[in-house]
């Protein structure tokens, strides 16, 4: 029987297919903004794995509810909505994706800096 896997929001197509084609069974959530935290307990009692995203609250009552998760990965940089000390205490495992999003932020970055130096928005206006 293949492995459950509950996304909590729409994420690129692609993620979802890269996990369906390795053999997981793969149910997304898609209604309009994050799910409460009873119904997130109510869908990922019924799932192996938890592919969540910053807005979903996974604490020491999630923990409890949900302590057969096999792992929650965080589909973002940070995890502060992850209670990490009751995950470790079920030897449950915590994933996230660092530094993801660091170049874009030097870009962006270095991209202002310029801007501002150069008065850009300043002349457009004037312009």
């Amino acid at each position: 029987m293949p492995k459950k896997v509950l996304i909590t929001r729409i994420i690129p197509r692609l993620a979802s297919d890269l996990l369906t084609r390795a053999g997981f069974d793969v149910t997304v959530w898609n209604g309009d903004g994050p799910m409460t935290q009873p119904q997130l307990i109510e869908r990922a009692k019924n799932v192996d794995a938890l592919l969540s995203l910053g807005a979903d609250k996974i604490d020491e009552h999630f923990f409890n509810e949900c302590s057969h998760l096999d792992i929650v990965a965080q589909f973002a940089v940070g995890y502060d909505n992850i209670d990490v000390a009751a995950a470790t205490r079920r030897k449950i495992p915590i994933g996230n994706t660092p530094d993801v999003l660091s170049d874009a932020t030097a870009d962006i970055a270095f991209g202002l800096m310029i801007a501002t130096s150069r008065k850009m928005f300043h002349h457009h206006k004037r312009i």
